[in-house]
């Protein structure tokens, strides 16, 4: 094997307080990143590729990123893993609910004027 330790299940490890979690973690995303077209606190996260299209990434993804990378070692406590699990998947949650989620590259001029016009 490559030393590459095994992945645990943090969801093997959960309690009701992931519903707390998840509710902190949406609410929190939606403060930092709303739906209301340009009020976010925070620029979104783009690669731009040699034809000018950009490659984005959504703070959805950024979820799923945190949730693998701390899959590789969950807290012990039951109530801190599934604040912590329940935190991502509300990330997730609430970055998937946008009309333009799956929009991931794209011509730049056209998502600004989509994001424009729906408002999302």
């Amino acid at each position: 094997m490559l030393g590459i330790p095994p992945l645990k299940n943090p969801f093997g490890n959960l309690n009701a307080s992931i519903l707390a979690g998840a509710i902190i973690g949406g609410l929190g995303a939606e403060f930092v990143h709303p739906h209301a077209y340009g009020l976010h606190l925070f620029p979104s996260t783009f690669l731009t590729t040699k034809n000018g299209k950009r490659f984005h990434v959504h703070h959805w993804m950024w979820g799923l990123v945190g949730l693998g990378v701390y899959s590789f070692s969950p807290f012990e406590n039951k109530t801190l893993n599934s604040l912590v699990v329940g935190g991502l998947l509300g990330v997730i949650a609430q970055g998937v609910s946008y009309s333009t989620s799956m929009k991931i590259l794209y011509d730049a001029e056209g998502y600004v004027r989509l994001r424009a016009e729906t408002g999302v």
